[in-house]
């Protein structure tokens, strides 16, 4: 089956639905999946951002590198 028919019943699905708690899993997933969406641009000017700081002496290097991994979910 492909992508749009399976959003289609899944949509279908959604709106039959009387379960509240089905709607607020929807929500938090999606609500989850809008906050660690960052575009590669903004993760390079949040990187540049950082190195700035850590050069003009005000951070420590082991607290962007953390921040950093921290921001981008690095392991």
């Amino acid at each position: 089956m492909d992508l749009d028919k399976r959003k289609i019943l899944a949509a279908q699905k959604l709106l039959a639905t009387d379960q509240e708690k089905v709607i607020e899993q929807v929500e938090q997933l999606f609500s989850a999946r809008e906050q660690v969406e960052i575009t590669d641009d903004q993760k390079r000017l949040l990187d540049e951002a950082l190195y700035s700081l850590e050069e003009d002496g005000r951070r420590l290097h082991e607290d962007v590198v953390r921040d950093t991994n921290e921001r981008y979910n690095k392991k």
